[in-house]
């Protein structure tokens, strides 16, 4: 009968669960892997060999089968060593260990049997917590990062010789376990934010194919890219920040400008529209008069936007508290737009106005109605006001300097 071992792989920035099944059979001394594994994973053949014998170990004289499944995926990198040499010790009667599927193994050995660190493993150790798995077995170097993941056990050895010892019950490998405390107070006292902000000068001097290649990226919050060996699906939530000449010559509309409308609406077209309905606020910067600099008063200081910035997402985290994925109003989907954006009459009539005027789709409205919203929470109010429309359809003037270009064919 086989012994089964539980390891992990990834596809994409995806990990999923593999078997390393191993057999032996009576007949020349040789090992096989087969599961369609890459060159790094035929490669383990030689170090679970060195790294068996380093350990106190003799490596079987017989054939020995090792097979990764699922069979029909492709496979890559070292990770899959400590795996297989469980499974040779345990096919071999080496070791006797109880609930063996309980376990799941990540690790490169090296020739001496110590356990390098991997790359990628946030990912298999998620796999395995909603595969059920309750305890995973990790080199030490990645054991801080394993520990990121909750409701999985995560224990971390130095060398092979560690791991047998705690499947045997010789050793529980708490003093290098992962502490759950320890973890919530390493969270607690740290919170990052992965999402990037990406910005773009003289956006229309790209070409219209390359601009395009946003279209999805920016509505789906994700990038599908699709390979011979499949496709993945990558997230992609950013905040996308840009910047263009209002015309070819860049002095629009000012006197030094000398572009004919046709000119400007052809270089502005370089933007597709559908580009143009993703991005929420546009808005033009006029020349600023050095000489009234002086005379200007001082607006809110940073820090006291930062304070009304920081109320405005408390409102909106406790209101989508119960909506999971849900934590701002720009990720507001339609049912949430109809429940928490709600207009009274005038603000209603004057959106649908507006909207008539300059052809807006339904994209668009959506996302002046989450800035309403968003305006409203920046203010403390709980509904949507009037003054809160007129302020955002402010933030489509790009359309309406379109608007009052003439060409004549």
């Amino acid at each position: 009968m086989a012994t089964v071992v539980r390891s992990f792989a990834i596809q994409g920035i995806d990990g999923y669960p593999v078997d390393i099944e191993v057999k032996m059979l009576e007949g020349q001394p040789v090992i096989s892997i087969i599961g369609l594994g890459d060159q790094a994973v035929k490669e383990a053949a030689e170090r679970i060999q060195a790294a068996i014998d380093e350990s106190g170990y003799v490596f079987p004289k017989k054939r020995v089968i090792i097979s990764l499944a699922p069979s029909d995926k492709k496979k890559s990198g070292s990770h899959f060593d400590l795996a297989m040499a469980i499974g040779v010790l345990c096919q071999n009667g080496d070791i006797v260990v109880k609930n063996l599927k309980e376990y799941g193994f990540i690790g490169e050995l090296s020739l001496d049997g110590r356990l390098r660190f991997c790359r990628g493993i946030l990912p298999m150790i998620i796999a395995g917590q909603k595969k059920g798995i309750k305890k995973i077995i990790v080199p030490e170097a990645n054991l801080k990062e394993a520990g990121l993941v909750h409701g999985v056990e995560i224990l971390g050895f130095h060398d092979l010789t560690g791991v047998i010892r705690c499947l045997e019950g010789k050793t529980s490998g708490g003093e290098i376990q992962v502490d759950e405390k320890e973890k919530g107070s390493e969270e607690s006292g740290t919170v990052l934010d992965f999402k990037d902000v990406k910005g773009q000068d003289e956006l229309a001097e790209f070409s219209r194919r390359t601009l395009d290649a946003f279209r999805q990226p920016i509505e789906d919050k994700k990038v599908s890219i699709s390979r011979v060996n499949g496709t993945h699906t990558f997230p992609s939530s950013f905040m996308f920040i840009t910047a263009m000449n209002p015309c070819p010559c860049g002095y629009y509309p000012g006197a030094k400008c000398k572009c004919t409308d046709y000119e400007i609406i052809k270089y502005r077209g370089k933007i597709s529209g559908p580009i143009m309905d993703r991005i929420d606020i546009q808005k033009e910067v006029h020349p600023v008069d050095f000489f009234a600099i002086a005379d200007q008063k001082s607006g809110a200081s940073s820090e006291e936007l930062r304070t009304k910035v920081e109320k405005a997402r408390k409102i909106q985290q406790e209101r989508y508290a119960q909506e999971k994925g849900i934590n701002c109003n720009a990720q507001m989907t339609t049912e949430l737009i109809q429940r928490y954006c709600v207009l009274d009459k005038d603000s209603l009539k004057l959106l649908r106005e507006t909207s008539e005027k300059y052809g807006y789709s339904a994209r668009v409205i959506h996302k002046l109605l989450r800035l309403a919203r968003t305006s409203a929470d920046l203010d403390g109010e709980e509904k949507i006001r009037q003054k809160d429309i007129e302020k955002v359809l402010t933030c489509r003037e790009l359309d309406k300097s379109n608007s009052k270009m003439v060409v004549v064919k």
